[in-house]
């Protein structure tokens, strides 16, 4: 299980180093996690379990600075540390975060870093840059990255249903807080309607859409709304 300890914004300039691509001065979100002090699932199978749920991750590439692992993993690409199995848990989620962010808002570049407590030594921060704290669609990153993440670790199938969380999420996101039917959800994300029955009871579940039962609609069908 991996755990949200704390969220915060700001400019986190001493991490700047971390990542030749970070530009100075630039706001980010600060999440520190708590990962699993004995991991269950050896680090490499936890990212193919990812790559398979998410292949726009097979995109990402890292450069981080450690004598331990100069160069991307070979076949991932997203870096893993011999003998720190926190941060192999930590540094996937982040990657997991900017790939959702990365289909919300396609036309704004990002870095990240993930960097690794020494006591305790189960914690870790993950830097993301981003104007403004988690809100709209880096609330949804975050909130669907940490429970596809739960799901790899527990061995639960991504496909076919955290792509269609994400496809079904783009259309309530384009919609800018309008009320969507799922019949209209259908037809924009061209998924059939069982899957987005699927895909909207864990929005709504996760807090990320609510209901409108009682709204008066022609259709005679439940809208829902992002939160």
């Amino acid at each position: 299980m991996i755990r949200l300890h704390d969220m915060r914004h700001g400019p986190f300039e001493a991490i700047e180093e971390l990542n030749p691509r970070a530009v100075a001065g630039r706001l980010r979100i600060c999440i520190t996690v708590d990962t699993e002090s004995c991991p269950c699932l050896p680090e490499a199978s936890l990212v193919a379990r990812l790559l398979a749920g998410f292949p726009g991750l097979s995109r990402h590439g890292c450069r981080a600075r450690t004598a331990s692992a100069p160069s991307p993993t070979a076949g991932t690409r997203i870096l893993l540390v011999e003998g720190e199995p926190s941060a192999n848990q930590a540094h996937p989620l982040e990657h997991l975060v900017l790939d959702l962010l990365g289909v919300f808002e396609p036309s704004v570049l990002r870095s990240g870093v993930t960097r690794a407590w020494q006591e305790p030594p189960e914690r870790n921060d993950i830097f993301i840059e981003r104007r403004d704290l988690a809100t709209g669609t880096g609330t949804a990153a975050i909130s669907l990255a940490m429970l596809a993440f739960e799901n790899a670790l527990e061995d639960r199938p991504l496909t076919p249903l955290f792509g269609d969380v994400v496809r079904v999420w783009s259309v309530f996101a384009q919609a800018q807080a309008a009320p969507v039917s799922p019949r209209h959800v259908a037809h924009r994300s061209g998924l059939p309607r069982t899957r987005v029955e699927q895909a909207l009871a864990v929005l709504t579940d996760n807090r990320l859409l609510r209901s409108e039962p009682f709204a008066v609609h022609i259709s005679g069908e439940t809208h829902f709304r992002t939160r």
